[in-house]
């Protein structure tokens, strides 16, 4: 592997072994054994064990965004039906992962944030950001008549962001997809249904 392929290892096997048991419980060795990697080198890809978990941090943030993107800007549905493909999608993923873990920003902001100013400030920068992509998806459903015009968007964004955080905790304690289709239930059938 050359230096890049072997960074980015480091990175994926950080974000699974950190998705399942946390920044605390998710030792460097156990990384580096996962990987095949001499201890010295990773002080060579990073300059701590907390750089390490911001930069596993911006790698999950990246693929979860490109995917609300593939979902949330695909024209040839309606903007209803693009949100629902979108939680539809991460529903049947975290599934197919036995439910194990949810969204990394979730499990990383509940250990850490009474514990990390650094970590704190970022996942909450990153959370809303998270939550202000579903308001492009958001409006033009409710300018294409979706959506009751009243609602405020930014709230709405904000209330589906939380409450899909929510269900994801729920899954993992839980160990079954029920709280993620209840989520999608809810969130369609009830609170947009027109």
């Amino acid at each position: 592997m050359n230096k890049q392929e072997t960074k980015q290892t480091l990175l994926q096997i950080g974000n699974q072994l950190m998705a399942q048991h946390g920044y605390n419980n998710t030792g460097l060795n156990e990384i580096l054994e996962a990987a095949s990697i001499p201890k010295g080198s990773f002080y060579y890809y990073f300059n701590s064990k907390e750089d390490f978990a911001l930069q596993v941090l911006e790698q999950f943030f990246a693929r979860i965004k490109a995917k609300r993107i593939e979902y949330l800007e695909n024209e040839t549905l309606d903007p209803l039906a693009r949100l629902r493909a979108y939680y539809d999608w991460y529903a049947g993923y975290l599934e197919a992962a036995g439910c194990r873990f949810g969204c990394l920003m979730g499990t990383l902001g509940q250990e850490l944030a009474d514990q990390n100013e650094v970590f704190r400030a970022r996942i909450d920068t990153l959370m809303m950001l998270s939550a202000e992509e579903l308001v492009t998806c958001l409006s033009a459903a409710q300018q294409s008549g979706q959506i009751n015009a009243s609602l405020d968007m930014q709230e709405l964004a904000a209330f589906c962001f939380n409450s899909w955080q929510g269900a994801m905790l729920r899954m993992k304690v839980t160990k079954t997809p029920a709280p993620l289709h209840t989520f999608i239930h809810i969130l369609f059938d009830v609170i947009l249904k027109q």
